[in-house]
């Protein structure tokens, strides 16, 4: 078996995924060819079944993306597709308390709030990801949405320090491209 390879954090503090994987590409490297090699269910009878929940899934496809295309360097990508997994997951089966981005930076400045920021970040990122034809809606368009929330999630880690808002704004157009792609296939 090869060396294990350590990689500095670009920045400092701790967030769910950082407390799970660090900066250990090696672990992150491992996980991403397990979840790519495990079956996402099996046809009985004609009727598929699920064997993995849809958070898991959804990295599934994004792992199997990222060795395809060789994209296995950067521990960044990885953390940022277990995050973007898990909000997507989140999102499916609960509500925003708004789908106005404006109304995120209101109340985060207002109660100088970051989690707000964050809020408002994935908002912008579910509907980068997934809602092209609201790109033109009321005056907005898609960079705008997306600039949005690479802003929010730079907020967020100057509000936190909580390392995935700053993975996620250096990574947020590529996140983006990435689960359009992976979704299309499921």
């Amino acid at each position: 078996m090869g060396n294990l390879i350590r990689f500095p954090l670009e920045r400092s503090g701790k967030n769910n995924i950082t407390k799970e994987y660090g900066n250990n590409l090696t672990i992150l490297l491992k996980d991403a060819v397990h979840l790519a090699e495990i079956s996402a269910g099996e046809e009985v009878n004609g009727i598929f079944r699920m064997k993995i929940d849809f958070q898991n899934l959804l990295n599934k496809k994004i792992m199997e993306f990222f060795l395809k295309n060789n994209l296995c360097g950067a521990s960044d990508l990885f953390k940022c597709s277990l995050y973007v997994s898990k909000i997507v997951s989140d999102n499916v089966v609960q509500k925003f308390k708004s789908y106005y981005a404006v109304d995120f930076l209101e109340e985060g400045m207002r109660k100088g709030n970051p989690w707000t920021f964050k809020q408002g970040a994935d908002l912008c990122f579910i509907l980068c990801a997934f809602f092209n034809s609201r790109k033109n809606w009321r005056e907005m368009k898609e960079n705008d949405y997306a600039e949005m929330g690479r802003r929010f999630y730079l907020l967020f880690y100057n509000g936190t320090k909580k390392e995935i808002g700053w993975h996620m704004s250096k990574r947020y157009k590529e996140m983006v491209m990435v689960t359009r792609y992976c979704i299309k296939g499921l």
